[in-house]
């Protein structure tokens, strides 16, 4: 590690003498959006609806939320127009967009289009759509947590910051101590001055991301106790599960409940076994409502909180203490991805969780204009469009930050097989994540991507109702239930699911790719080979999607959530496949030499084992070489071998050189004649298979040379 810090002092020290550390802009590029405005008016076919239905309904002089892109810098002429029209400016965009966001009455769109139009700046007038927000084992599966990344010091720098753009972040928790950046800004209606979180969507992403798992610790946990937190629903009788694991049971307090709620009326507390079998409850209208379990089975149990009678609507918050255990290494138990990097708050969404696409933009454009101020190198948008809407220009936007030196991770959404992914997760250039189970199975709610999108690009844990398991992170401490209710206990964690929930983790493993790179010069050809080396490493599931989930009675097909087989390419479910942090930094550290020896790593079938292989290699131009993946001992599985070149693609997809991919236990050979001179990566990939081989891939610069082991 110290030999890592020296070099990246070297490399920021040259920057300075060259004179070319980070201080110009990519320009924006800006794009007719020509499938929202299909009959090029330059006024969206969204919004031209809306105008429609308004004068209809005699709304013309209501005020509308619109963006207005140009094809160059807004000038203060342009925005005084605006305003003599009416209009409100709320946003103005200078580095991932040209333009202005803000509110204007329905009438006078038409005449704010001739006016900007007269010179031909004007790109479009825009609706301004809705979206909002969609570890321990989670560590695990993503290869994060075991000692070729976290056991070599690969754990992200704190010069690397992933800027977080959600509902906020909570920078009391002591899970971020020593590691908040000066940075924030709330772009939203709340217009927060100060870090907050009262929804808690943020604080948890973050958590995922880099949290340091400080709060619990490691070594001696017995228990566990997270806050579930919500409103009850408006129907007597009704309420919501959360999932805790019990790792072991001792017959005495087990479980313990303790529900509050705000309102009058009656609650109910309860649980239903790993079975789904209810146990017994505690209901009433005196506050807290409480009950304790001595249980005598392991298994995931579901604490149930529910309105009994009179109490709909009420904000609730049910304190859920657990016997647990850690994972029996040195690290603590809820640890992020990356938590030697640094936390920086954007806040885009409102405390309901809800949010403004402009919003999103405006938080970009801060990020971007701040990169080198807080040292901004990865954006986390745990967050998309309702009902799987796409918007060219706010994915434009993201593509724009990516231009700019910055690796931007989305979510797919949580909205299969209803809708397919929604903007910002369309942005070409950026990684769109979707969602598997602790099992590696693509979770019931994962959304597709469709023809012609190329989404989503990798999966990640991201928890699932139907496995039993959720992802425990940060909550909040700035108050429960969106501040409803006090915060109850400090310090403590929750349990979420969703896509939301797997892109921090990615977006953890980026700021380790950083962290092994050991520079940074914010140019787009940086962040594409961080997403070229995460994509390229992934790895296919190729085992069944989940069922639908009712209940936990017999469970129905949910056809077409088996991603297909597809050896190397990508398809519409998974991407790529799973993430695996442990073969990502290894593409970018491990160099292979002209070597004939063994380089053996241990790839087994397990939930947990390695799936994959990768390493660095520089090949010289018209050199023939020759690389073997051999099985040598263990249990035989299917595995296959890539050959990628160390260039991506323009939008920084994997490109695939040479190829072995046999089906069966066969060895893999790849013998290739370089077309050009530099870095190229060897990928070896598990397929299928039950147990666990120790493969070696095996290298020479020509056949001739090759010495079989």
């Amino acid at each position: 590690m110290l030999k890592k810090h020296f070099l990246i002092l070297i490399t920021l020290t040259i920057f300075l003498i060259m004179g070319v550390f980070p201080s110009t802009f990519v320009p924006p590029t800006i794009v007719h959006p020509a499938q929202e405005d299909q009959n090029f008016n330059l006024i969206v076919d969204r919004l031209e609806k809306e105008m429609a239905k308004a004068k209809t309904e005699g709304k013309e002089a209501e005020p509308v939320r619109i963006e207005v892109v140009l094809y160059e810098p807004y000038t203060q002429e342009d925005l005084a127009t605006f305003e003599k029209l009416g209009g409100k400016i709320i946003h103005t965009f200078e580095y991932v967009s040209y333009g202005f966001a803000g509110t204007i009455p329905f009438n006078k769109i038409e005449e704010l289009k001739k006016l900007l139009n007269e010179n031909g700046k004007l790109c479009v007038i825009s609706d301004d759509p809705k979206g909002g927000a969609f570890l321990d084992f989670g560590a695990q599966l993503v290869r994060a947590r075991n000692a070729y990344v976290w056991g070599n010091g690969y754990e992200g720098e704190s010069t690397t910051t992933i800027a977080v753009l959600d509902t906020g972040i909570d920078d009391t928790h002591t899970d971020f101590s020593g590691r908040v950046s000066a940075g924030w800004t709330d772009t939203t209606s709340d217009a927060y001055v100060s870090k907050v979180d009262y929804y808690g969507h943020g604080s948890h992403v973050s958590g995922i991301a880099l949290g340091s798992g400080a709060a619990l610790g490691s070594g001696s946990i017995t228990s566990i106790t997270i806050t579930s937190t919500g409103f009850f629903p408006s129907s007597d009788g009704f309420g919501y599960f959360d999932f805790v694991e019990l790792k072991t049971a001792s017959s005495s307090a087990d479980l313990q409940l303790n529900l509050q709620w705000v309102s009058g009326g009656s609650a109910q507390v309860s649980s239903k076994t790993p079975a789904w079998a209810w146990m017994a409850e505690a209901h009433g209208s005196s506050k807290p409502q409480t009950i304790s379990y001595a249980l005598a089975t392991p298994g995931v149990y579901k604490p149930f909180m529910g309105n009994y009678s009179g109490a709909g609507d009420s904000a609730y918050s049910c304190l859920i203490t657990h016997k647990y255990s850690d994972v029996g290494d040195s690290y603590n138990l809820f640890r992020g991805i990356a938590p030697g990097c640094t936390l920086l708050g954007v806040k885009v969404l409102l405390n309901n969780g809800s949010g403004n696409s402009t919003d999103w933009g405006e938080g970009l454009d801060w990020c971007v204009t701040n990169r080198a101020t807080y040292n901004i190198r990865v954006i986390n948008m745990s967050l998309g469009l309702f009902g799987g809407a796409t918007n060219s220009l706010l994915d434009d936007k993201v593509n724009n930050a990516v231009a700019n030196g910055i690796v931007v991770c989305c979510a797919a959404g949580n909205d299969y097989p209803t809708n397919t992914i929604p903007s910002p997760g369309n942005a070409a250039k950026a990684i769109t994540v979707g969602a598997i189970n602790d099992k590696a199975a693509m979770t019931n709610y994962s959304s597709n991507g469709f023809g012609g999108q190329n989404k989503p690009d990798v999966v990640a844990p991201g928890g699932s109702i139907v496995a039993d398991t959720m992802i425990t992170s940060v909550d909040t401490n700035d108050g429960d239930a969106q501040n409803n209710l006090t915060d109850r206990q400090s310090n403590d964690y929750r349990n979420m699911n969703g896509t939301s929930m797997a892109t921090p983790m990615v977006a953890g493993i980026a700021g380790l790719i950083i962290d092994a790179k050991g520079s940074w010069g914010y140019t787009e050809s940086e962040v594409l080979s961080v997403k070229n080396v995460i994509l390229m490493t992934a790895t296919e599931t190729n085992i069944i999607g989940e069922y639908n989930w009712n209940g936990g009675s017999t469970p129905t097909v949910l056809s077409g959530n088996n991603p297909t087989l597809d050896r190397g390419a990508r398809d519409l479910r998974e991407g790529f496949g799973k993430v695996n942090a442990d073969a990502a930094v290894e593409a970018v550290v491990y160099n292979l030499p002209l070597y004939t020896g063994s380089i053996p790593r241990i790839i087994g079938s397990g939930v947990t084992d390695r799936k994959a292989m990768a390493f660095n290699v520089s090949m010289t131009n018209g050199v023939q070489y020759d690389i073997d993946l051999q099985n040598i001992g263990g249990t035989p599985l299917d595995c296959d071998l890539y050959l990628y070149s160390g260039t991506p693609d323009a939008n920084g997809n994997p490109v695939i050189l040479a190829s072995a991919t046999n089906s069966g236990t066969a060895d893999e050979q790849i013998i290739y004649t370089a077309l050009s001179t530099g870095t190229n990566y060897i990928v070896g990939k598990y397929v299928t298979g039950s147990g666990s081989g120790s493969y070696s891939i095996g290298f020479a610069t020509s056949v001739s040379d090759w010495v079989l082991y």
